[in-house]
């Protein structure tokens, strides 16, 4: 049972961080920043919560591995792990994505929407 609940719970926050740093990214797309800035602003704005939620979740998690229930010591074992993975996967593999060509696709599809002009009424820092 615990092992089955994992990646539910794990694939929110995943997708969490996803959104967040795609957000940063069109922020900077928007702003004018290009591709390349675009991830550097995203990731600036991101690796903290990031970092933060797997020190809370993942190691919160990891002291459940001494746990006698079994059902509980997979559920932290498997939120550890997937969460690790959820870590490196935001903030390696899709900086990565987005420097890449396919940034560029995503990047000429924000700024074809005719969205831009939304960015100017909001705080400089804010990505939306």
């Amino acid at each position: 049972m615990g092992a089955v609940m994992a990646p539910c719970v794990a694939l929110g926050v995943t997708v969490d961080d996803s959104i967040h740093f795609m957000v940063w990214f069109r922020s900077g797309i928007w702003r004018g920043l290009g591709e390349s800035r675009s991830v550097l602003l995203a990731w600036r704005a991101c690796v903290r919560p990031i970092y933060q939620s797997w020190m809370l979740l993942g190691l919160g998690m990891a002291t459940q591995f001494v746990n006698d229930f079994a059902s509980i010591r997979q559920f932290g074992m498997m939120m550890t792990a997937m969460l690790t993975a959820s870590l490196v996967g935001n903030l390696v593999l899709q900086p990565a994505l987005l420097a890449s060509p396919i940034g560029r696709i995503l990047a000429r599809g924000f700024l074809r929407r005719g969205e831009r002009g939304r960015v100017t009424a909001a705080d400089p820092e804010s990505p939306l």
